[in-house]
Formats: structure tokens, C-alpha cells, sequence
């Protein structure tokens, strides 16, 4: 997963093809579904959840759900803030905003559609 500018994340998000003059300016080593931080407040976090049907170079099984920091200082890969062993891979993965305005979910919530058909909220 490549990550460019963040102004295209929105703009570019049902493209194939990313336009040429956005540069990298990160990576993460994995197949994932991915979900940017919708609060202000955390807009530089990106979660990225294992993807159903994909299979890692190391035929690796396991499934997770990881929080990187978009930190352009930190080289070539993004910065791991926080991770969490999940028992299903993931189809989709949307992060919203739920008690971030009176604090009671500084983060929001994190909600995902797994391989199995259940659904997941995480806090």
C-alpha cells in the first residue's frame, strides 16, 4: 500500500491511476483495507485492516487491525501507533466520528465489514 499526498486521498479515492506529479510519501508493507481518521483533531492517522482473500508473501493467515501516523519525517515506511489481533479479515472499513466533539471517544469509532458477514466497532 502506497500512500501520496493526502489531498488525494479524497479527490483520487475511485481512480485505478494516480496522477504522475503526486509523490509517495510513504509506505505500508501489506495488503489491507484502509480507513483515514475523520476527526480533525487525528487527521493524520490511517487505519488499515487485513484484507479478505489476500495472502502475504509469507502465507501468513493471521488478521489485523493497525493505526499508522502520517509522519513525513520517519523514511519510507509509516510509523505503527497501535495494533489489534482480530479474528477476521476485513472487506471494508470506514473510520467516523462519533464522540469526538464532547470527548467521550477522543478517536471516534472505527467500524468494519468483515469476510464472515459480521460487522465490528472499534473504540
Amino acid at each position: 500500500l502506497s500512500l501520496v499526498y493526502c489531498c488525494c486521498r479524497r479527490h483520487f479515492a475511485d481512480r485505478a491511476v494516480l496522477p504522475a506529479e503526486m509523490p509517495k510519501v510513504g509506505s505500508i508493507p501489506r495488503s489491507a483495507t484502509v480507513a483515514w481518521s475523520s476527526s480533525n483533531e487525528h487527521s493524520g492517522l490511517l487505519a488499515a485492516g487485513t484484507v479478505a482473500g489476500a495472502i502475504s508473501d509469507t502465507f501468513d493467515s493471521t488478521s489485523h487491525l493497525d493505526v499508522f501516523s502520517l509522519d513525513l519525517q520517519g523514511g519510507a515506511e509509516l510509523p505503527l501507533v497501535g495494533s489489534l489481533a482480530c479474528n477476521d479479515r476485513f472487506s471494508r472499513l470506514t473510520w467516523g466520528t462519533k464522540g469526538v466533539a464532547d470527548g467521550s471517544l477522543p478517536y471516534g469509532l472505527l467500524a468494519a465489514g468483515t469476510a464472515n458477514g459480521s460487522g465490528q466497532i472499534v473504540d
